[in-house]
């Protein structure tokens, strides 16, 4: 009976050790996970100034996500993110796939510049493709399924050259079931990547307010990477499909806009009106957007 005593107070005195343990070395961990996932989806060093689980709430927060632009270009930073808010399943935690019922980000920053013939966005699509061909089978990590994502806050710096510089402001997206179409979720490098193909096809959605050089790269970019699957096909689809009937005149409104972006980008945008919107076409079917062919 004293043994069996002895060893009840044992396991119990491991048990809180255990405990102690990972509440002090979750926030690492999680900070870990976020700064390599994203880093490895976007090609580019990714820093997170903190992360802080609440295991006994089921609430996690991270401040301070910064995305470094690729190297040649402007500004700093690619992308930065003031706040992140997330309620986890418990339950799911020790398991392979995390169910997180909300995750709310707000205080998005984008720079998307064009320098010449080379464009930042096109960096980090590039990578996302590379990083897209490998497997989610052979990729290493816990999978993620966010049944309900919101994105708000979001302004979008936008930079050609020495022609044309402007801010966006992009309206708040709103995703349901991010992961939910595999059957055990996705990793956290291929949720970033879900994330900033979201935000960029919204930007894409404000295509009248970018030169179209930029809105040509950024269109043809995202026609290049996997489709977004599932629910977030059909619910990018609509997007895309919105985006595709208010072009309307879009060869007009980019040439009244060459002139606000002088002669050089005049050039740039001569003739560019037609192929962004036949890639707007395109996008559309990518995401899900073309209704009459899903019918076929």
């Amino acid at each position: 009976m004293k043994k069996l005593i002895k060893l009840l107070v044992v396991l119990l005195v491991i048990i809180v050790i255990v405990g102690v343990v990972a509440v002090f070395y979750v926030d690492g961990i999680a900070k870990a996970a976020v700064q390599s996932g994203a880093s490895s989806a976007l090609g580019v060093n990714t820093t997170l100034e903190k992360m802080d689980v609440r295991l006994l709430s089921g609430e996690a927060g991270m401040t301070g996500l910064h995305v470094s632009n690729p190297a040649g270009f402007k500004e700093d930073y690619f992308l930065k993110l003031a706040q992140g808010d997330m309620a986890v399943s418990l339950g799911s935690l020790v398991g392979e796939k995390v169910v997180v019922p909300s995750v709310v980000l707000t205080g998005v920053r984008l720079n998307v510049e064009k320098d010449g013939d080379k464009a930042n966005y096109q960096a980090i699509l590039d990578n996302l493709k590379t990083e897209e061909a490998e497997p989610t089978a052979e990729k290493k990590g816990k999978k993620y399924v966010i049944e309900n994502l919101s994105i708000r806050d979001i302004e979008v710096h936008v930079r050609m050259g020495s022609s044309f510089e402007d801010t966006i402001k992009v309206p708040d997206i709103e995703l349901k079931n991010i992961g939910s179409d595999s059957d055990n979720g996705v990793v956290m490098s291929e949720l970033t990547g879900v994330m900033t193909k979201t935000i960029l096809t919204h930007v894409v959605a404000s295509a009248g307010q970018l030169p179209g050089a930029i809105a040509e790269g950024l269109t043809g970019g995202l026609q290049d990477l996997t489709a977004l699957g599932g629910d977030i096909a059909e619910q990018m689809g609509g997007e895309a499909q919105k985006i595709i009937e208010g072009m309307g005149d879009i060869t007009g409104g980019l040439g009244e806009g060459a002139g606000a972006v002088g002669e050089e980008a005049g050039k740039t945008l001569e003739g560019a009106g037609e192929k962004v919107k036949e890639g707007l076409g395109g996008l559309g079917d990518l995401l899900g957007g073309d209704k009459d062919k899903e019918g076929e």
